[in-house]
């Protein structure tokens, strides 16, 4: 966290939130996550804690001002909740017994609940506040498919419209239908963005050849069920242009600095393929921006084969081997997208091979550039910090 923000403030000002919590603390792993546990008690109550990056980089951060939030199923939990509340606390024929309580039965929780189902006391004593979610009815799915800015057909909508000009839409009928579905199925918010993907997921393999479809709409009948619909129309306009593309901080002397460096993977397609695999894992780990925080996984996907192909094209021309060179080739591409797409899918180039790959995982080839170019950056900035701190000591 605190080499990923860059920060040292905003990273001891921070909310960390840990999923799952419940899976360390269940039988089959509570011994081999004993450490982890007491490790973790420090930073909950409050430490000053050590993180050394490379040779030179040690960061120190006090976590008493961090937030930390813990969630989980605890599936079970609510058994023994049930026992609980049906035995009383009294003992013999005249304790007082509990009624039975019809609404969410983890509202009802208690530190001893939760130390009878084998969290540790210890964890539990330094939690301030434990709570409880309601269930997610059918019509609160309904509201997240229909008004949830970040919904799962705002996603497609958002990705078909930059990529290709089609836009996307659910009727109320269709949401209701898989709103009603996920509750039957009992697979919660989750389920909805798999369950409107496979039903978009025909429709986008063919608008790909259809240039007079300007929508694609899910509606529901109960004739003809979960129906896809292709209205025809003129999609909205998609210009490219040079300026769209991001100005680099680097200087491009300085991205020249940086050699293509493929010896020790080897020149040729799976050493780039591994030197690239490299490069964003790097980015990721040790680079300005976190990867996962801002993209999908596919645009982060669609970025390496993009970045595969720039440097099949460089590696086989005769021109410079240096990133220089690859981010011209990737800035190329976008400002010749019609002259690419024209050699089709079949392409016997191998660079034009991967130059496809990046567009099923991403179609916004722009974007996909935009994020290439993101982490070559990222790449000559660590190359060049590496080489300046060689020089020092020498």
């Amino acid at each position: 966290m605190l080499s990923a923000g860059k920060n040292k403030v905003k990273a001891q000002y921070s909310i960390v939130v840990l999923d799952e919590i419940d899976k360390i603390f269940d039988e089959a792993s509570r011994a081999a996550t004993l450490s982890a546990v007491n490790n973790f008690l420090k930073l909950i109550e409050g430490a000053v804690i050590e993180h050394t990056e490379g040779v030179n980089s040690v960061y120190t951060m006090d976590t008493k001002d961090i937030l930390f939030i813990c969630l989980g199923a605890f599936d079970g939990l609510e058994d023994i909740i049930r026992h609980r509340l049906r035995n009383g606390r009294g003992i013999g024929f005249l304790a007082e017994r509990n009624p039975e309580p019809e609404d969410n039965i983890f509202q009802y929780v208690q530190k001893e609940d939760l130390i009878l189902y084998g969290v540790n006391p210890q964890f539990l004593g330094r939690m301030a506040m434990i709570t409880a979610t309601n269930e997610l009815k059918e019509e609160d799915l309904f509201h997240i498919l229909t008004e949830s800015q970040v919904s799962a057909v705002n996603q497609f909508d958002v990705l078909l419209r930059a990529g290709m000009g089609v836009r996307v839409s659910m009727t109320e009928a269709a949401a209701r239908q898989v709103a009603a579905k996920a509750v039957r199925e009992n697979t919660g918010a989750r389920a909805l963005l798999s369950e409107v993907t496979e039903a978009f997921k025909e429709g986008v393999y063919q608008i790909a050849d259809r240039e007079d479809i300007r929508e694609l709409q899910l509606d529901y009948t109960p004739q003809q069920e979960l129906t896809l619909r292709f209205i025809k129309g003129k999609r909205e306009e998609l210009p490219v242009y040079r300026s769209d593309l991001p100005d680099s901080c680097l200087h491009s002397d300085e991205w020249a600095a940086v050699p293509l460096d493929l010896m020790k993977y080897g020149c040729n397609l799976a050493g780039v393929c591994r030197f690239t695999e490299e490069l964003v894992e790097e980015s990721e780990l040790q680079g300005h921006h976190q990867l996962s925080d801002h993209f999908t996984h596919r645009q982060i996907r669609a970025a390496v084969y993009l970045i595969i192909s720039a440097v099949l094209d460089v590696i086989t021309t005769d021109i410079d081997q240096n990133m220089h060179e690859v981010g011209q080739v990737l800035r190329r591409t976008v400002i010749d997208i019609p002259n690419i797409s024209d050699k089709g899918r079949e392409g016997e180039d191998t660079y034009i091979t991967f130059y496809w790959k990046s567009m099923d995982y991403n179609p916004n080839m722009q974007q996909t550039a935009k994020l290439s170019l993101l982490l070559l950056e990222e790449y000559c900035f660590r190359r060049l910090e590496e080489e300046t701190e060689q020089d020092k000591e020498l």
